[in-house]
């Protein structure tokens, strides 16, 4: 067979049949081989990206990751990889790549860069990954990289890409609520977690304390496994606060106007458990103590935000300084011991100016 009607053929192929395994003569792992994944996109500086949501594991009402910790929604099939400097995705610097040697199979480009909900496409068959790229790379692995940049993608079907290799920039497109990278690895068509050498339906270890998977070294060292996390933690001057608006960056404030009308202190903590407390204060510029609030975590929660706020008018308005908060969450040893663990503390100021 020539060399272009051998092209043809696994053109063709891959086009009818997006999810065949490839043969060792396009150069791609044999079945059986133990390759490991890269990094699925340029995280950049060493704490550029985060890990929001891990595969879910553990199964049931609420899901939870390869650690039986909550860090994880039902169903969810993926790694999602956020940002912790939002603007990144504005200005087009964050590249999203292919983990391993492999062909284009399927993409699709044309979703604008909002939410699905909020264009009333949340119902259309085939929006939850909005712009995608699905890469085969033999021996039964294939790979999904979703909610992609609107015309960001570099790539077509048929196509071999090399192991990072641009596939386009990471976007806001398809169901999601906020800017991310949706990994997903199959498996012979199996949901496969990359952090744990694990399938899905395999389920979770509450003996695990560590990632050690199917990515490379360079990859694993990352990210360092937390059960829970705290993402976030400031003042904000809006009383809008929701785990969208955090993790789109519209909460925090490095100052804020004596004008205003409210003051709020919030944490963005991911993996949460029922009966946890956390403990909010906030100390005027003059050492006052404003707030010295607890409160009980209600349900196992992947991300959540927690805090208080205080709301002002007329001439009640906050002192002009430098405000100080301090966030920290408690859990009890085992889980349901009679003592409690501080998991962590952290503290944050705010300028509070004309």
């Amino acid at each position: 067979m020539s060399f272009c009607w051998r092209f043809l053929y696994i053109f063709v192929l891959f086009l009818l049949f997006p999810f065949v395994g490839l043969s060792q003569e396009v150069g791609l792992v044999p079945e059986g081989s133990d390759f490991r994944f890269s990094l699925p996109l340029d995280c950049g500086e060493a704490d550029g990206c985060r890990i929001v949501q891990f595969v879910d594991m553990k199964g049931g009402e609420g899901g939870g990751d390869f650690a039986c910790s909550t860090r994880s929604e039902d169903g969810h099939r993926g790694t999602d990889y956020g940002l912790r400097d939002v603007s990144r995705v504005w200005k087009d610097s964050v590249k999203v790549m292919s983990s391993a040697d492999g062909v284009v199979v399927l993409r699709r480009d044309g979703y604008i860069d909002m939410p699905a909900s909020f264009l009333g496409l949340e119902q259309e068959e085939g929006v939850e990954w909005g712009n995608y790229v699905v890469v085969n790379h033999g021996g039964g692995w294939q790979t999904v990289y979703a909610h992609l940049k609107k015309g960001s993608l570099r790539v077509s079907p048929g196509q071999f890409v090399r192991r990072g290799e641009e596939l386009g920039r990471l976007g806001f497109s398809g169901l999601t609520g906020y800017p991310h990278l949706h990994f997903e690895v199959l498996k012979d068509s199996r949901p496969y977690d990359p952090y744990s050498g694990r399938f899905m339906e395999e389920g979770c270890e509450d003996e695990v304390t560590s990632m050690h998977g199917r990515f490379d070294k360079e990859a694993l060292d990352r990210f360092l496994y937390r059960g829970t996390e705290l993402f976030e933690l400031g003042f904000s001057d809006t009383e809008n606060v929701s785990v969208w608006s955090a993790l789109n960056g519209f909460l925090r404030r490095e100052s804020i106007d004596f004008g205003g009308s409210h003051l709020g202190f919030f944490a963005l903590v991911a993996g949460t458990e029922r009966g946890d407390m956390w403990q909010v204060e906030i100390v005027s510029p003059k050492g006052d103590v404003l707030v010295d609030r607890r409160g009980e975590v209600k349900n196992d929660s992947a991300m959540e935000v927690l805090g208080v706020g205080l709301s002002y008018s007329g001439k009640d308005r906050p002192h002009l300084g430098r405000y100080r908060g301090r966030f920290t969450l408690f859990r009890r040893e085992g889980g349901s011991g009679s003592r409690w663990e501080e998991l962590f503390s952290r503290v944050e100021e705010v300028l509070v100016r004309r």
